[in-house]
């Protein structure tokens, strides 16, 4: 695609992506994705690099931005705008406050600094325990990692939906079968190895 291009949304998902993609294209903007192959990699930096991409060229920005919000309503993703500089500054000094209460600095506490799955509901992190769950069928150290979601989504704070409380108690079960299974495993190559070593005598 020649000419430069712009990033006109930005989603979590490859799939609302390629949505995005296909209704612009059909309406006759050519779109492409990106970073879609970085965040399938590991999704846990969709948030460092913006997230999966639609870019069109800037000429067409202003109208993919249209059909996207006409087509897809809420679902149309996070638009990209460009400020100019001097527009940014104009904004924050118009927006600046008046003065300050007196104490109201010292009342003031800092914002906590956000880590991973800081902007998480439980019910996001139920989701993730259960992948996670599941996943350790493959890959047996991940049993921790999904033991430390379900923990999240079980006492974590905050409100949690029926469907979350059902992908809870799958992922306790799942993390729990995985886990006795492991440990009986390590447990017979253990008395093996003993086995073996008290025969070699």
């Amino acid at each position: 695609m020649a000419g430069r291009l712009t990033t006109v949304a930005s989603y979590d998902i490859a799939a609302k992506a390629q949505l995005a993609r296909n209704v612009l294209e059909a309406a006759g903007i050519p779109a492409l994705v990106t970073d879609q192959e970085i965040v399938a990699m590991d999704w846990l930096i969709s948030n460092a690099v913006g997230g999966i991409k639609v870019q069109v060229r800037e000429e067409d920005a202003d109208r993919a931005a249209a059909v996207l919000d006409e087509k897809l309503g809420a679902e149309a993703g996070l638009a990209s705008e460009e400020i100019d500089e001097d527009e940014l500054a104009r904004q924050a000094l118009a927006a600046a406050p008046e003065e300050e209460p007196e104490g109201a600095a010292e009342s003031a506490e800092a914002p906590p600094e956000p880590g991973p799955g800081a902007d998480w509901g439980r019910d996001e992190y139920a989701r993730q325990a259960l992948l996670m769950a599941l996943l350790s069928g493959l890959v047996p150290p991940v049993v921790f990692y999904a033991f430390y979601l379900w923990l999240n989504a079980a006492f974590g704070s905050g409100p949690i939906t029926r469907w979350g409380w059902a992908q809870v108690a799958a992922s306790g079960l799942v993390v729990g079968v995985y886990t006795l299974l492991y440990w009986a495993v390590l447990s017979a190559l253990g008395w093996a190895g003993l086995v073996g070593l008290a025969a070699n005598r």
